[in-house]
This record gives structure tokens, C-alpha cells and sequence, in this order.
């Protein structure tokens, strides 16, 4: 059987929730994720969301499906067909998009990458400042269209 309802409370750090359904409540049932040995992602619910609840035929076990697009929770601004968009409540959205191949980050805030090593192989283009803690070894040439390196002479 199958029962939309609303989520009611959620487990602190868990994937687990209680929904509302046809004037009753679940008792904590599992609220499904992506998870395998080869990828875990968790996306926290939230209450006052839809949720799909799915029961078991023995009318025992029942766990809960969410993430039903409605009149409250509409799809991000810009999907499309072609378009995969991630975005959190705070505005950051991800999204790349097949048709152009185009993977975007659009972050209000800090983006931290932490890794013993990274490799860039594009052009890039920098608008803003540059700030390097360390020291930077070119390979090419270094071209100063602002004439104030200090340190060249000619």
C-alpha cells in the first residue's frame, strides 16, 4: 500500500522520519537515500515535505519516498531535460547540463577545495584578485599589462 503524507519529525542525524498520513502518524521509519558500498548520499528532510509511504503487504514494515515536487517545493529555475540541477536551501546550486557540457557552481559564499594536490588542464580566466600564500613557478612567460611588476627592468 501506498499513502502520501507529510513529514513531521525528522531523526537528528539520521535518515529516519515520522509522517502524517490519513488522520495517523508512523512511528521512525527509514526515509530512503542513496546508499551503497560504492556511494552514500544524504540529503536531510525536512518537515512540513511530502513524502511517499510505502507499507508492506504484512502491514508491518513501512518506510517513506520524499523529494515529490508540489506547489510548495517546485523544480529549480532552470531544469530542463538536459539539465541537472542540486540546489540548497541556503541558494548554492550545482547543476552541469549535458547539451552544453557545462558544469556550474553558483555559491554566495566560500567554496573550499582541500586536497593533497590539484591539477588544472583548461585556460582559465580569473575576474578578481589572486592572493598565493607560497610561491608561484611559471613555465611561460609572465605578462604584466599593468606595468607595475617591481622588480623587471628593460
Amino acid at each position: 500500500m501506498q499513502f502520501i503524507g507529510t513529514i513531521c519529525e525528522v531523526s537528528e542525524n539520521k535518515s529516519l522520519v515520522r509522517v502524517e498520513y490519513l488522520g495517523t502518524k508512523t512511528k521512525l521509519i527509514p526515509y530512503v537515500q542513496s546508499a551503497n558500498s560504492f556511494k552514500r548520499a544524504f540529503s536531510p528532510p525536512r518537515i512540513g515535505e511530502q513524502a511517499i509511504v510505502h507499507q508492506l503487504r504484512d502491514g508491518g514494515f513501512k518506510y517513506a519516498v520524499g523529494a515529490i515536487f508540489s506547489q510548495g517545493c517546485r523544480e529549480p529555475e532552470g531544469s530542463s531535460q538536459t539539465k541537472e540541477i542540486t540546489q540548497y536551501e541556503d541558494g548554492t546550486i550545482i547543476s552541469y547540463d549535458t547539451s552544453s557540457s557545462t558544469l556550474e557552481i553558483l555559491s554566495r559564499k566560500l567554496i573550499n577545495i582541500v586536497a593533497n594536490r590539484v591539477a588544472i588542464k583548461a585556460d582559465v580566466n580569473i575576474v578578481g584578485n589572486l592572493n598565493v600564500q607560497g610561491n608561484i613557478h611559471a613555465s611561460g612567460t609572465i605578462i604584466d599589462d599593468g606595468g607595475n611588476t617591481p622588480h623587471h627592468s628593460h
